[in-house]
């Protein structure tokens, strides 16, 4: 959208020299000359000034509060923020149409420097309840008892 915005703002604003055709036709051509630089560079002015009125409009309403918010928020809850914008991604990949570059089942896992890389959320390839021998073992395994064999 900002993109856009901007590229729209910029044709616009472009073809605003050429509205002025007949009048500029009555000058002499260094009149002209002179009044279409004078009109550029006053376009060019404006487009720089709304550009960086949008800018500063979406950073301070929209960007650095969320950034705020990120900063103080506990680990579970930037795991759950991830996980939504990817589901976000996802949904929007699907009602639209842009090629699915994102989606099904989502692991989520937080790694940081005191803990490490955990686990939050991880999907199986199986059902772990018709599978409960193998689930057993695994668990058994891992916390270095025997396992079943």
């Amino acid at each position: 959208l900002f993109h856009y915005i901007h590229t729209l703002l910029r044709k616009t604003l472009a073809g605003v020299p050429s509205t002025f055709g007949a009048e500029l036709s009555q000058l002499s051509r260094r009149d002209a000359r002179r009044l279409e630089t004078s009109l550029a560079a006053t376009l060019s002015r404006a487009y720089t000034d709304v550009s960086n009125g949008i800018t500063q409009y979406r950073t301070i309403n929209h960007v650095d509060p969320v950034l705020e918010m990120v900063n103080h928020m506990p680990k579970e809850d930037l795991a759950a923020l991830a996980e939504a914008l990817v589901s976000l991604t996802s949904l929007k990949r699907k009602v639209t149409m842009v090629p699915e570059s994102v989606g099904g089942p989502i692991d989520v896992a937080v790694l940081s420097k005191g803990d490490g890389f955990v686990w939050i959320r991880r999907k199986h390839y199986f059902d772990q309840s018709l599978n409960p021998r193998f689930v057993a073992r695994y668990y058994d395994t891992r916390q270095g008892g025997p396992a079943d064999g």
